[in-house]
């Protein structure tokens, strides 16, 4: 039996190893070189080569402060191919509180090694040092920023400082937002060991209510079933910008994107949404009523809907999920929801065929609205219809660009098709990139972190499958 070489492999799978490990990728070419926001772009997963290209030239570019923004975008960025960048330039010991933010092992390693140095560095050694580097550590969802961080902590608590100063809250609000569970551990360790004045809780709960791990939903259940912990003033007076805090929980949690549904108890959801029910003004179909948009974008609707037995009045809450048999209940009942600007608002970002054809089905209906409805809202409409992905959905755009009501000079109309993923979408763009380009570039800052503003650079990829193929040797 022959062995396998890379010249009976099959071009399919060519393909996809080139994605993966060897393709690379460049800045449409309509973006001008002179407009980089390299702050936000360092964030982009896409934008590696680019950086690691011209590292030494956006470092001279920028001033020391840009400059400690950009490395802290760059270590949150997802891409693996960062650590090549970061032990090239930027493995030096004044780079530490930004390199805590990365949650690749050997970018740790250095941070754990010289932290010592780190410190021994500043001639004014303070509280505030520590509490700094700690405020990045905290943020890492690496389990091993979590093990740094834990006896440096612990540092502050010997200093006796009260646990829940201004320090401390600095520390904890982070710390409650990080989906590692080592660190969601950490924290119930915390609450069980300290005793908490109600205000100074609100950081913890109103983080927890936000972490997307399932097991947040837990520790935030024990902590308002705690009768210690939550008193009246808690509640029903404790008010932060103009919410109190059941309101605010409540909002947190219907836009919470729970990374991993399936691990989280429904029963346990909806038990926690009704204790905050009863602490708020609000009844279900009032808070639906004055935050509808929360229950459109909430993984939870179906469920609330079912629970409080209300889903046929406000099952066009629904319009935005892929489950056909729910948008086949919709579209029977279309006519009563067709004056809803917010029903078409998430209708055309659905991207789903079957959302796609009951809007292609009903699409003229915009045109029965009432005047005032057509003046306000449509314009907002095909804002966001622009951010469909569905080759439909960008069909439909195409034959309203003459359409007289459509504002081509809207900012938000370039947003949606800069991020549009669809090939099509990025046509749109070349097409009208001379006539619109004020427009189109001033959307563009808006959309740095956006994948869509890359393509594969194809000659790279073709230089690749030469080497592959034995046409050139590495």
């Amino acid at each position: 039996m022959s062995g396998i070489t890379t010249r009976n492999i099959n071009p399919d799978i060519l393909n996809i190893i080139g994605d993966f490990t060897f393709t690379y990728y460049k800045l449409l070419d309509w973006i001008p070189n002179d407009r980089f926001f390299w702050v936000i772009i360092a964030q982009n997963p896409l934008a590696i080569d680019l950086i690691y290209e011209n590292f030494e030239l956006i470092k001279n570019s920028i001033n020391n402060y840009e400059f400690s923004l950009f490395l802290e975008s760059l270590c949150k960025n997802t891409n693996p191919k960062v650590v090549k960048i970061l032990k090239k330039y930027c493995l030096n010991v004044e780079y530490i509180e930004s390199l805590s933010l990365c949650p690749h092992d050997e970018i740790l390693n250095f941070v754990d090694v010289n932290i010592n140095e780190y410190f021994n560095q500043r001639t004014e050694y303070s509280i505030e040092t520590l509490v700094f580097l700690l405020y990045y550590l905290c943020q890492n969802t690496n389990p091993r920023a979590i093990s740094i961080f834990k006896p440096l902590y612990y540092n502050i608590l010997n200093r006796d400082i009260n646990p829940f100063d201004y320090y401390n809250i600095n520390i904890i609000i982070p710390l409650s937002l990080n989906p590692n569970n080592i660190a969601i551990i950490f924290l119930g360790e915390l609450i069980k060991n300290m005793t908490f004045e109600s205000p100074k809780l609100y950081y913890i709960v109103n983080g927890l209510s936000k972490n997307s791990n399932p097991y947040a939903l837990i520790l935030l259940n024990d902590i308002l079933t705690n009768d210690m912990l939550v008193d009246s003033m808690l509640i029903n007076d404790l008010f932060t910008h103009d919410l109190p805090l059941s309101n605010r929980l409540i909002i947190n949690l219907l836009t919470n994107k729970t990374t991993d549904k399936s691990l989280l108890d429904k029963s346990l959801f909806i038990k926690i949404l009704l204790f905050l029910l009863q602490k708020t003004y609000l009844n279900i179909e009032d808070l639906i009523l004055t935050n509808s948009i929360l229950f459109f974008q909430s993984q939870w609707t179906y469920d609330i809907l079912i629970h409080f037995n209300i889903f046929n009045e406000y099952k066009y809450l629904l319009v935005s999920s892929h489950d056909t048999h729910i948008l086949q209940l919709i579209d029977n009942d279309f006519s009563l929801y067709q004056n809803n600007m917010l029903f078409w608002e998430f209708l055309v970002k659905n991207s789903s065929d079957f959302a796609v054809d009951m809007m292609v089905r009903h699409f003229t209906k915009i045109n029965q609205l009432p005047p005032q409805l057509q003046n306000q809202d449509f314009q907002y409409i095909i804002d966001n219809l622009a951010s469909n992905s569905n080759n439909d959905a960008i069909n439909i755009i195409n034959t309203l660009f003459n359409d007289n009501r459509i504002d081509l000079k809207s900012i938000n109309f370039w947003v949606s098709i800069i991020n549009n993923s669809n090939f099509k979408a990025q046509e749109l763009i070349s097409k009208n990139i001379q006539e619109y380009s004020y427009f189109i570039l001033e959307a563009l800052e808006f959309c740095w972190n956006s994948p869509t503003i890359f393509e594969k650079d194809v000659k790279q990829l073709n230089n690749f499958r030469d080497v592959f193929y034995g046409r050139k040797y590495l």
